[in-house]
C-alpha cells in the first residue's frame, strides 16, 4: 500500500473514531458537541458509500455528498453563530452583519449551483468550496474576536477550540482543492499535493473532533468533583 493509498483509506474511515467516542460519551456532551456528533453521523453515509463504491457500484455517492454539504452548512451556521453570540454578546453589529450576509449569499449561490448542475448525479464541488470559504471566515472571526477582547482567552480546555481549529485547517485546504476540482483530471502536480494535504487534514479533523468530545467528558467530570 502506497502512502497515497494509506492517506485516502484513512481519510475515508477515520470518521468512525469520533462516531464511537461521541456515542460512548454522549451523556457528557454539550449541545454544540451533540450537533457536531450529528454531523459525524450524517457524514458516515457518504463516507461509507465512497468506501464501498468499488464493491457496490451505483450507490448515490454524489447525491449523498451534495446533500451532506447543504446540511453541514446549516449545522455549522448554528454552531458558529451560537458560539460567537454566547462568547461575544456585545459585538452585535459584527455578528448580525456576518451571519445575515452569509445566509443570503449561501442561499443565492447554492440555489444557482443546484439549478445549474442538479444535485443527484453530479458532484457539485463549488458547493463544498462555498462551505469551506464560509466556515473559514466564521472561525477566523471567532479567533479575531478573542484576540481583540480582553475578557476572552484562547484555551484548549473547551471542546469548541478543538472543533474550530480542525475545521479551519480542513476548510482552508478544501477550498484550495475544490475550487480547482474540475481540473483534477489534468494531472497538475500541485493539485495532487493539495489532495494529499486535504486527506491529511481530514484525518486531523475527525481526530480533533474526538478530542473535543473527550474534553467535554473531562470538563463534566471536573464539574462533578467540584460540586
Amino acid at each position: 500500500m502506497t502512502f497515497r493509498e494509506f492517506l485516502s483509506l484513512g481519510s475515508t474511515w477515520i470518521i468512525i473514531l469520533p462516531f464511537v467516542v461521541g456515542s460512548i460519551l454522549f451523556a457528557y456532551l454539550t449541545f454544540n458537541s451533540k450537533l457536531v456528533l450529528l454531523l459525524v453521523i450524517l457524514g458516515l453515509i457518504p463516507h461509507v458509500f465512497f468506501g464501498v463504491s468499488s464493491k457496490f457500484p451505483g450507490l448515490p455517492i454524489n447525491f449523498s455528498f451534495n446533500l451532506y454539504a447543504i446540511i453541514e452548512f446549516i449545522i455549522m451556521f448554528i454552531i458558529c453563530r451560537s458560539v460567537i453570540q454566547s462568547n461575544f454578546p456585545y459585538f452585535t453589529a459584527v455578528r448580525r452583519w456576518t451571519f445575515l450576509s452569509s445566509i443570503v449569499l449561501y442561499v443565492f449561490i447554492s440555489t444557482f449551483l443546484i439549478l445549474r448542475h442538479g444535485i443527484r448525479h453530479v458532484f457539485v464541488s463549488e458547493l463544498v468550496f462555498v462551505n469551506s470559504f464560509m466556515f473559514t471566515a466564521w472561525i477566523l472571526l471567532y479567533f479575531y474576536l478573542i484576540l481583540i477582547d480582553d475578557r476572552s482567552e484562547f484555551t484548549f480546555q473547551h471542546s469548541t477550540t478543538w472543533y474550530f481549529i480542525s475545521y479551519l485547517l480542513f476548510s482552508a485546504t478544501s477550498a484550495l482543492v475544490f475550487i480547482f476540482w474540475n481540473y483534477k483530471a489534468s494531472g497538475i502536480i500541485i493539485l495532487k499535493s493539495f489532495s494529499y494535504i486535504k486527506n491529511l487534514f481530514n484525518i486531523v479533523l475527525y481526530v480533533f473532533i474526538a478530542a473535543g468530545f473527550f474534553m467535554d467528558y473531562k470538563n463534566s467530570k471536573k464539574c462533578m468533583k467540584i460540586s
